[in-house]
């Protein structure tokens, strides 16, 4: 039988130094890929959730309900209210919320411990995920109670995440998902309006973002740092934000006083949509 006695002691020694380096250069990779199976773990409620809604969006059956949309009467979202709500992780851990109100044109921030609850709070806000008891209304209509007022309300509102995804697209493309700069003036005011209020004009200028529309930037953000990444997100989802913004810790990576600014910009150049938000200082 093959045995490590037949070895020289210095190849041995030789082997297993190979062996470690080799395990040394796997860690990160193994650390990558615990990421990745984690990221998919928590997000499978949520995917879960959106497949179940695109599939309606297809179904025959529901063309009724387009039919029967007046997009006018959802334009203006003005009073969120949430009332007895709760959320159940799993058998022994249920997160309870106490009623609140929120008016459109407000700023609030959502103040609690890391494990709290805010985050889970703002996805069920979004309707990403469902109430386990109680009710989210927006103007006293639940978001739950017809596809047609949640479909118009998630289109209402913008989300920024504490890690949002970067297309392997430009900046342009990454914040108003278009290829080519078609905006009309109005467009082209609001994004500009974004881009000042997120700060990204610090590193990537209006005229930049507008001429370099055909220059990519690397898939997951590669060539930019934690704060570009959360600056480009929270651009993003200003730019689509109709009546409401929420904020997901998209600062966490900023500096204080960029974070500063980012926060007076919002206050003073977004006073007509409703902004809710948790940070994690």
């Amino acid at each position: 039988k093959w045995s490590l006695k037949k070895f020289e002691s210095n190849k041995a020694f030789t082997i297993l130094g190979v062996l470690a380096i080799g395990l040394q250069r796997l860690l990160p990779r193994a650390n990558l890929l615990y990421q990745a199976f984690s990221r998919i773990r928590s997000s499978i409620s949520i995917t879960t959730k959106l497949t179940a809604d695109l599939k309606l969006k297809k179904d025959p059956a529901l063309e009724f309900i387009k039919k029967d949309i007046n997009k006018d009467s959802f334009l203006y979202f003005k009073k969120l209210s949430i009332k007895n709500l709760s959320y159940k992780f799993n058998r022994n851990l249920t997160l309870k919320y106490p009623d609140n109100t929120f008016n459109k044109g407000e700023y609030v921030g959502l103040i609690g411990k890391s494990g709290s609850g805010k985050s889970t709070l703002l996805d069920l806000l979004a309707g990403l995920r469902e109430p386990y008891k109680g009710t989210i209304t927006v103007d006293n209509k639940s978001i739950w109670e017809s596809i047609s007022l949640r479909a118009n309300w998630r289109d209402s509102i913008g989300i920024a995440e504490q890690d949002p995804f970067i297309y392997e697209k430009s900046i342009f493309f990454n914040i108003t998902f278009l290829n080519e700069n078609n905006l009309t003036n109005e467009q082209l005011y609001r994004l500009k309006k974004c881009l000042e209020v997120s700060r990204v004009e610090d590193f990537c200028s209006f005229n930049s973002v507008l001429k370099e529309y055909k220059v990519n930037l690397k898939e997951y953000g590669g060539n930019l740092s934690g704060g570009m990444k959360q600056r480009i997100g929270l651009c993003r989802a200003l730019f689509k934000a109709k009546n409401w913004l929420i904020i997901d810790e998209a600062t966490s990576s900023v500096d204080i006083k960029t974070e500063d600014l980012i926060i007076d910009g919002l206050k003073n150049e977004f006073k007509d949509i409703g902004i809710i938000g948790s940070a994690h200082r």
